[in-house]
């Protein structure tokens, strides 16, 4: 019981003293109440197998999410040496298919409306981290997933789609005042 004691309280001095954060914390509180934040987006990487994600659109799409938020205010800036936070991404996954995988998470109903329909669907994931421009010192890491699902949505627009969703769903988990905290 000492050992689990001493352990839980090692790993609390580590990140307080680094200034690790977990993902699920966010930098919301960080950043929110500092005038503008120069940020930097590095141009991704994709790792892949598909390499179907155009990757300097996908760029334009970080910096247009960042921009977009309006609780903390970014200022995209072109170079690392300028900024105050830098956001690296790699391209773990790109999957597209014209059937919907079907989710059982919602019950049989669900699940069989869902087998029956015919919606295209688009999946993204990317490790996402958010650093310290100039000590190059990590302040947010997470494996960031975002789904889009639309009957309408040809293979050629899957990228771009899931990209925008990806974006904004990188902001929101890194940048966003998490619930039930005040």
């Amino acid at each position: 019981m000492r050992f689990k004691t001493a352990a839980l309280l090692a790993a609390a001095v580590f990140f307080v003293f680094t200034g690790q954060s977990f993902a699920a914390d966010g930098l919301y509180s960080q950043f929110s109440r500092k005038g503008t934040v120069k940020v930097f987006v590095q141009d991704p990487s994709d790792v892949s197998a598909v390499k179907k994600v155009d990757l300097p659109a996908l760029k334009k799409l970080i910096e247009e999410a960042l921009v977009a938020r309006k609780s903390i205010q970014f200022e995209v800036v072109p170079a690392r040496e300028a900024a105050e936070v830098a956001v690296e991404t790699e391209i773990a996954e790109y999957f597209w298919t014209d059937h919907d995988p079907v989710d059982m998470i919602m019950g049989a109903g669900g699940a069989a409306y869902d087998a029956v329909t015919v919606e295209h669907y688009a999946r993204i994931q990317a490790n996402m981290t958010v650093k310290d421009a100039k000590t190059g010192r990590a302040l947010w890491k997470d494996k960031v997933m975002a789904t889009v699902t639309d009957a309408k949505m040809p293979e050629a627009e899957g990228p771009k789609l899931a990209g925008q969703k990806l974006a904004q769903d990188f902001v929101a988990d890194a940048f966003g005042k998490k619930k039930g905290r005040r």
